[in-house]
């Protein structure tokens, strides 16, 4: 009974220390800690509403028992103003016509304003009685007290959601896990990708589930094929500038919002074989199956940390049998044993359709002069499948009534354009527009060379010697962007490091190109995968 009791304590604690009522994990853990409680101790049958309902946020209460006709709405205020809205919202929803509505405080001691004029008893359309169905922490630790048979049973479930570890630990973990949640932004001009299951008995793509509909967005085939299939592990490998960080960022966001399910999304760049703590860690106040992993760029790191990185994570997944793990990598590193026993997942390029439907809908009646130029210009046209690309050439001849005629040309019209969408925000430029293409040219070869695709802040201020202004400045340029909860930079696509690593290459000799991006082994040059 003492660890239950500790645990409710410290939600309590933290709740009121951190102020942090209304994140999003903290209403979960309360919300679901209680409904296991009160399940246990007096044979509710509780769910969580939103859930039941399939909404974001069910006004007016959190928990429902449509056997017993009660519902609870689980909160840390105690204001009069709290509850006479609840009563209010509640009373008009339908369906709860005879329900039992009770508040459970999420302090040890409620203020239940019961001299209050303003807070009325109901026995219609639901009931509602301020004496008893005003509950907090002492009430239920009395209960405990009177249902000393079902600790035990409360214990194991709330080991279940906590993971096996009835601790302040885990209360503390799910705080820092809950400062971190947030959408990730899609691109302006985002499209939908499709995937299919990579067949292993030929390049085919199987029929998973009907000869008419085998391609999915990433959540519906995940939700597929986990429900059809029991499968936990897959990998995407793709090839470079395929967007496929921006679909990891979709499938974060549409999981995110499912209060049942736990997610994590992770830069394989961020690992260093020489750390310390656990890379990988289950959440806390989920169940185990309702979590998902999202690892990306597997290929951005050197052949040591990958190999250390793959080795840590088929230990952790060893250990938690049954959490679900998304893995992105680079075409060129499938060498066929690398996550072999991952399941493939394809990223498919767009459709006929969907690229002419898109430039209809940006040219509309020019469309037909924008595909005559694009025949005229083959490789151009072979990289409109990539949405990036896509929505880049259709902005340039939109603006210019001509087709760019290399991928170099797009990025310069992109690189050049990004610092006038600042300037029309009001920002001051300082003269940057002179030297930047230089700065950023040497963030991307000390990418490159580093096997990274961020940078942070002390690696540009201490070693390549950026002072915090001019870091400050290259922001201006919405290319390059700094990470909302970390001090690190990146390209806001890929592309732009390649773009200007490959600007710089050009002034080299052959031999001096060779030097860099071939292994020396011989008189045959072979290209390292990460050039």
């Amino acid at each position: 009974m003492d660890k239950i009791k500790s645990v409710i304590t410290n939600i309590f604690t933290q709740i009121s220390l951190n102020k942090l009522s209304n994140c999003h994990d903290l209403n979960v853990l309360a919300e679901n800690v209680f409904m296991y409680v009160l399940n246990d101790c007096f044979d509710y049958h509780l769910q969580n509403a939103n859930i039941l309902n399939n909404v974001p946020n069910q006004v007016g209460f959190d928990l429902i028992d449509t056997k017993n006709k009660i519902i609870f709405q689980v909160t840390s205020s105690d204001t009069i103003e709290k509850y006479s809205e609840t009563i209010k919202k509640v009373k008009n929803v339908h369906g709860l016509e005879g329900f039992n509505l009770k508040f459970f405080i999420l302090k040890a001691s409620a203020n239940k304003h019961l001299a209050s004029s303003k807070i009325h008893n109901l026995s219609s359309p639901i009931i509602f009685d301020k004496d008893k169905d005003i509950l907090d922490g002492n009430w239920l630790f009395a209960q405990f007290t009177s249902h000393f048979d079902r600790i035990s049973l409360i214990e194991k479930h709330l080991e279940l959601l906590f993971n096996g570890e009835l601790s302040y630990k885990m209360i503390y973990s799910l705080l820092k896990y809950s400062e971190t949640i947030c959408d990730y932004p899609l691109p302006e001009h985002y499209l939908p990708r499709k995937f299919a299951l990579k067949s292993d008995r030929s390049e085919a793509f199987d029929v998973l589930f009907s000869p008419e509909s085998k391609e999915y967005s990433l959540d519906k085939i995940l939700e597929e094929v986990v429900k059809n299939n029991e499968l936990r592990k897959f990998v995407i490998f793709s090839t470079a500038q395929n967007d496929k960080t921006t679909e990891l960022y979709r499938l974060y966001n549409i999981i995110s919002k499912d209060v049942e399910k736990g997610v994590q999304f992770i830069a394989a760049s961020s690992y260093s074989q020489f750390h310390h703590d656990s890379f990988f860690n289950i959440l806390p106040c989920r169940l185990e199956e309702n979590q998902y992993i999202l690892l990306d760029g597997m290929d951005e790191l050197n052949d040591k940390d990958r190999n250390s990185l793959i080795n840590e994570l088929r230990d952790f997944l060893k250990e938690y049998s049954k959490i679900k793990v998304v893995v992105t990598c680079r075409s060129n590193y499938n060498n066929g044993r690398m996550l072999s026993d991952f399941t493939q997942l394809e990223m498919l390029p767009l459709s006929y359709d969907e690229i002419v439907s898109y430039i209809k809908g940006s040219l509309g009646e020019h469309t037909t002069s924008f595909i005559k130029y694009i025949e005229q210009h083959q490789n151009i046209s072979e990289l409109l499948d990539v949405p990036f690309y896509l929505s880049s050439v259709v902005d340039y001849f939109g603006e210019k009534h001509q087709i760019p005629q290399t991928q170099e040309k797009i990025l310069d019209y992109i690189f050049a354009k990004s610092l006038k969408v600042k300037e029309k925000e009001g920002d001051t430029i300082n003269d940057l527009a002179y030297g930047a293409e230089g700065l950023f040219t040497v963030i991307a070869l000390t990418m490159q060379f580093s096997e990274k695709q961020v940078l942070s802040g002390k690696e540009l201020y201490k070693y390549l010697k950026f002072s915090k202004e001019k870091i400050s400045d290259l922001t201006l340029y919405t290319i390059f962007k700094k990470d909302s909860f970390k001090d690190v930079y990146s390209f806001i696509h890929n592309g732009f490091k390649e773009h200007f690593v490959a600007k710089f290459s050009k002034n080299l000799s052959y031999q001096e190109i060779l030097k860099i991006v071939c292994y020396a082994n011989g008189e045959i040059p072979i290209i390292k995968k990460n050039w």
